[in-house]
């Protein structure tokens, strides 16, 4: 099992008991906007307004572009502070272990081209190689159901007429990824905001040697998520 507690070097805790609530691993890319959606989105259930700030420093952390400091975080408010309940969703890996090429994943290499998170070009496209790459389900296959509830299907304009999970597998629900970065995208330890400036989180200690990598990655068409 994948210890991510080992990696952080963002800690969380809750200022009037100095509970730890959380971290994370900060690898270049994440601002200070970025930590405040992922406690306010994700992590934190709070019934009253909430304030950060970082410890060694002193200084209350207000959503900004700025990179975000390593070290403590104290999170203060009049009211109580709890750590979500929601269970996170376990992903399988989504392509194909024949390796027969399907609508979705011909799609997202005409489109893609390239690991979009790493910006890494298919260099033998032309001879119909693609070996490392993957079309990559952002919202995962074995999850149709809940697609299905919550009437996700609603948001997406191209659909395939081949198949039988036809939104699920439009192309609108996948990205082109080289293969260990996949696995990562599916164990959580990649992350994508696409409404933030830099899109892309590094949640792990090393993904790819790259320059590219933990940094704003320009490449990242935003098109793809709209």
């Amino acid at each position: 099992m994948l210890s991510r507690s080992l990696w952080r070097n963002i800690l969380f805790y809750d200022a009037s008991n100095d509970e730890q609530l959380g971290g994370l691993y900060q690898a270049g890319s994440l601002t200070e906007e970025n930590l405040h959606w992922m406690l306010g989105s994700v992590l934190l259930i709070v019934d009253q307004p909430w304030t950060l700030r970082h410890k060694a420093s002193g200084r209350t952390v207000l959503p900004s572009n700025n990179k975000a400091a390593l070290g403590e975080y104290e999170i203060r408010s009049n009211g109580t502070i709890r750590v979500t309940n929601e269970q996170w969703a376990p992903r399988l890996i989504s392509y194909s272990n024949s390796g027969q090429e399907t609508a979705f994943t011909r799609d997202i290499r005409a489109r893609d081209g390239r690991c979009v998170i790493s910006g890494v070009v298919n260099n033998t496209a032309s001879y119909k190689d693609w070996t490392g790459y993957q079309a990559a389900h952002v919202f995962p296959l074995q999850y149709e159901t809940m697609w299905a509830r919550n009437g996700y299907g609603c948001w997406i304009r191209e659909v395939p007429d081949d198949n039988t999970r036809a939104s699920l597998n439009s192309v609108q629900n996948g990205l082109l990824m080289l293969s260990h970065i996949h696995k990562r995208f599916d164990q959580y330890t990649i992350s994508i905001n696409p409404d933030a400036s830099s899109p892309v989180f590094m949640l792990a200690l090393e993904i790819l040697k790259s320059k590219r990598m933990g940094t704003e990655l320009s490449h990242l068409d935003r098109t793809n998520f709209e």
